[in-house]
């Protein structure tokens, strides 16, 4: 988060909520992708995905809302929809910890600037975009975990993509450009959702 803005005495705060920010995109992200991976394989469960099934049956059962846009979008139980339910679901969560950290920056701002809603909001903005980098990794990792890595077919495909489901294709691998183009669809999808939430937060404020 850009601190060449602030005061002294509000570095310390933005440091924290950048660690706190990071570190719940992780645990969020790990469960998430675990899970995603344990569905679309069907491989062996161990003790690491009971401590994700855990966790993610515990925030379906703090935010119904989002379980429920989650049971539907799964609901046609395709890959391609497994995939999409997993990745909104972790947008979702990490939407929610953005908005949290958008409302204690106004707080602190509140103490030293004249715009604190837009000074807020740049900021959850640069942390929004730092972390951008990294979803092509829960991508890459809530599919398969081989390197070198290219994109399922399934990616392409509704609900995760634009192309019509085809089950006999869903593991066939896409050529590097168009695996790029996924990853970098993805990660502007995060931005774009991110993005729009914290606005709409923000907007709620004026």
């Amino acid at each position: 988060m850009a601190k060449h803005d602030s005061p002294p005495k509000v570095v310390g705060a933005l440091k924290a909520l950048d660690r706190d920010f990071f570190e719940l995109y992780i645990m969020f992200g790990n469960a998430t992708h675990a899970l995603c991976r344990w569905w679309l394989h069907s491989g062996d469960w161990n003790a690491d995905d009971d401590y994700y099934a855990a966790q993610f049956n515990e925030w379906c059962n703090r935010y119904p809302a989002i379980a429920q846009r989650y049971s539907d979008t799964v609901s046609p139980n395709t890959l391609p929809a497994l995939f999409r339910a997993h990745f909104d679901f972790w947008l979702e969560m990490v939407a929610i910890e953005a908005c949290r950290i958008f409302a204690e920056l106004v707080e602190i701002g509140r103490e030293h600037e004249t715009d604190e809603i837009g000074w807020a909001e740049a900021n959850v903005i640069q942390l929004i975009e730092r972390y951008r980098p990294l979803v092509p990794d829960w991508v890459r990792a809530a599919c398969n975990v081989v390197d070198p890595w290219q994109a399922p077919a399934l990616l392409t495909m509704k609900p995760a993509g634009h192309e019509d489901y085809n089950p006999n294709r869903v593991w066939d691998c896409v050529d590097a450009a168009t695996t790029a183009e996924l990853l970098e669809g993805f990660a502007a999808e995060y931005e774009y959702k991110l993005k729009g939430r914290v606005g709409k937060a923000a907007g709620g404020r004026v």
